[in-house]
């Protein structure tokens, strides 16, 4: 009997099992995609990390690890709202890259002190290879090339590098731990000589590193464009990472210095807004350009672990006050 309680009951008790199982459903959706918004904001806060790392060394690529790599197709629409962009490289021809740039710009002592370096721990790994290898390796050719001080200070170097790589791959299944272990302390030692660049890492051939980078922005450029409420941007970082900006990195890094001396915790800096472009006041009177507005300076300086407060002091000048200037800032602008 298609009326009796009975079978309606057991219609409606189909209905709210419907609707609790898209009720279940609809909540795990919600739990997913929360959790995937997460997941997509902690990596892009990792890569605007490195991102502000780099600029603030004047720099405009960053290499990623493979952790970031894996996860940088979460990210790249909201990279490619911010003109930040990713390029795959080959990890041979990087590294050789990235050691002409490192000698271009180390200066002689730090050159001295790395090839000096290379010389200890090059006769280092080549008495273990002597040992461990058949005569005529290419492991002992590549560092009797890194030891022949005939030879110019990049190919030098880059033999090491390739020595290096390849001793790794040797030692990877090694059962061998006494030699593994002096020649991953040598090796190790060797990187951390190399600490802006990715030299001394094992790869494979062909392997490709990936990089991101923003365009370079130059210092007309600064008083060109409209002005920006957020530093993770090409803009922001191409200031950061310009003759303006780093002008900005150094002034602040010597303010900070004095407030130390005076035991004092916060500092000033006044901010000019004309039609032609934003300059920036220190209260030691060091100045600059600037792209980044007030709301774009409090982004920066959180972002750093610091609090700021704002105030508009006549039209188109703002105060801008920074607290609590001892710890974060320290540690990352006494490391350029």
């Amino acid at each position: 009997m298609k009326l009796s309680t009975k079978e309606i009951s057991q219609k409606i008790k189909a209905r709210e099992e419907i609707l609790q199982a898209q009720e279940k459903l609809a909540l795990e959706q919600k739990k997913a995609k929360k959790a995937e918004s997460m997941r997509r904001a902690k990596t892009l806060a990792e890569i605007s990390d490195k991102a502000l790392d780099t600029a603030l060394k004047g720099l405009n690529e960053f290499q990623l690890d493979i952790t970031l790599e894996n996860k940088l197709h979460e990210v790249e629409p909201e990279l490619d709202e911010r003109f930040i962009y990713s390029e795959e490289r080959d990890a041979e021809e990087n590294a050789r890259i990235q050691l002409e740039f490192f000698f271009e710009t180390c200066g002689k002592k730090k050159e001295f002190q790395v090839a000096k370096q290379l010389v200890t721990s090059a006769w280092k790994l080549r008495d273990i290879c002597v040992q461990i290898l058949d005569d005529g390796s290419d492991i002992i050719d590549l560092l009797d090339q890194a030891l022949n001080y005939e030879n110019p200070i990049i190919d030098r170097f880059t033999a090491a590098n390739q020595a290096c790589i390849e001793l790794l791959d040797l030692f990877d299944d090694e059962e061998n731990e006494y030699y593994k272990l002096i020649i991953e302390k040598e090796i190790a030692i060797l990187f951390d000589q190399f600490n802006i660049t990715y030299l001394f890492q094992k790869y494979y051939e062909y392997q490709t590193v990936t990089f991101l980078y923003w365009d370079e922005l130059k210092d007309d450029d600064t008083l060109r464009y409209e002005q920006t409420d957020d530093y993770f941007n090409f803009l922001g970082l191409g200031w950061l990472a310009n003759t303006h900006g780093q002008l900005f990195v150094s002034a602040l890094e010597n303010l900070i210095d004095k407030k130390i001396e005076l035991n004092k915790n916060s500092l000033k800096m006044h901010l000019y807004k004309f039609s032609s472009g934003y300059r920036l006041q220190f209260e030691n009177k060091a100045e600059m350009y600037t792209v980044l507005d007030e709301d774009g300076f409090s982004r920066l300086f959180k972002k750093l672990g610091y609090k700021t407060t704002t105030k508009e002091t006549e039209i188109d000048e703002v105060d801008i006050e920074i607290f609590q200037v001892y710890s974060e800032i320290i540690l990352r602008l006494s490391s350029l």
